[in-house]
């Protein structure tokens, strides 16, 4: 592809993602999942515009997310994903975009002209504000940020033994779904979920007398003690200060022998080493005014906190643990 026709596709990338989003929001991978069908058909299901959804239905063809014989409309490979009962599903992340995400990118030069976090400017309130405000974007982001965490847990488990922790604790674990990989494989540990009430009425609990959930703040108080504490994708959504007061909220509540496991993208040296990050560090920017950090930026951190660093690997995906320590331990 010439130059000009490579950058023409990129500048259309908005019609891809309003597709993708209509195509979830009416849950058409659902519908199609049971058998193809015509626009008409369709358009009698869902009670719309026939003629704009015959027009929509052939965007969704050109870009890949059905294909059509016969007049009726089908899956491709591409449009199973957005389906709400495959493993993987992406339909809470095109819900998720369709809504906040695309308005908060439209508005990034705010970034550049020092104007603040572009979402705070089309939405007026922070993202999660917004999501208090309406539930449902709420539990669609949890329900991503699950599907993530459990392909990422079972590679966590693979590099890093938990067996000696008697108490762990998840900060910010939304649904608490790493937590609960963790204590399946480890059934001497007891779990505690750190979340905010909103968060928790979501979460379902399926060992008792093992995990417990535990509303708190934390900026203000971590429940103390405990043998390893969890930090996973928290740090990247704020800015230095506000990770300061959480790490030093974490190292207050550790004793000598416990240990901070921080789970997060770190940012590459050249953009084209790790392409996802980069793209990821622009989005916090864009939607929370947060950032991805190298390892220098999280050892200094660490550091100002009183915390050292023990170790760092990837784990996959983009994602590395670092382990810390409160400095007197090291």
């Amino acid at each position: 592809m010439e130059a000009p026709e490579s950058l023409h596709a990129l500048i259309g990338g908005h019609r891809s993602t309003a597709l993708i989003y209509v195509a979830a929001k009416l849950r058409l991978a659902d519908l199609l999942a049971r058998k193809p069908a015509s626009s008409h058909e369709l358009a009698e299901q869902l009670q719309v515009n026939g003629d704009a959804l015959h027009r929509i239905l052939r965007g969704m063809v050109a870009v890949g997310l059905l294909r059509e014989a016969n007049g009726k409309f089908a899956l491709t490979a591409i449009g199973e994903c957005l389906r709400t009962d495959v493993a993987g599903s992406l339909y809470q992340y095109a819900i998720l975009t369709g809504v906040e995400y695309a308005p908060a990118w439209a508005a990034l030069l705010c970034s550049v002209q020092s104007r603040g976090v572009p979402f705070e400017k089309i939405f007026g309130m922070n993202v999660w504000e917004h999501r208090e405000r309406n539930p449902e974007l709420g539990r669609l982001f949890q329900q991503s940020l699950a599907e993530q965490t459990r392909s990422l847990a079972r590679a966590l488990l693979r590099i890093y033994d938990f067996s000696p922790a008697a108490t762990i604790v998840d900060i910010g674990g939304g649904t608490g779904e790493l937590l609960r990989c963790i204590l399946e494989r480890n059934p001497q540990a007891q779990g505690i979920l750190l979340e905010q009430p909103q968060v928790l009425e979501n979460v379902t609990n399926d060992s008792p007398n093992r995990f417990r959930a535990e509303t708190g703040d934390f900026f203000q108080r971590i429940p103390a003690d405990a043998d390893i504490y969890l930090l996973k994708s928290i740090l990247h959504d704020w800015d230095d200060a506000r990770c300061c007061q959480i790490l030093q909220c974490c190292r207050e509540a550790m004793k000598q022998t416990s240990r901070l496991l921080v789970i997060e993208r770190q940012n590459p040296q050249h953009a084209t080493d790790d392409a996802a990050t980069v793209l990821m560090d622009l989005h916090m920017m864009a939607v929370q005014g947060g950032r991805e950090r190298t390892q220098a930026e999280f050892d200094e951190l660490a550091r100002s906190c009183g915390l050292v660093t023990v170790q760092a690997r990837k784990i996959d995906k983009g994602f590395w643990l670092m382990e810390f320590a409160p400095w007197s331990a090291a």
